[in-house]
């Protein structure tokens, strides 16, 4: 049996937290990509994604 994701349940929520792109973004910090990756000579595998007590995420990534 498939299961799929009822998006109602989430929309009617009541914990939803409007806010603009802009304001959301504001924190992101972009990955310096190695030149490697830009020209496509090795590509990027994320090996973890963890949460931090402060409310941020790691990520670890590994080029291959």
């Amino acid at each position: 049996m498939a299961r799929s994701l009822d998006l109602n349940k989430l929309k009617n929520r009541k914990s939803q937290v409007k806010m603009s792109t802009e304001e959301s973004l504001k924190d992101v910090t972009p990955f310096k990509w190695p030149k490697e990756v830009l020209d496509g000579a090795k590509r990027v595998e994320i090996t973890d994604i963890t949460s931090r007590d402060d409310g941020k995420a790691g990520v670890k990534i590994k080029y291959v």
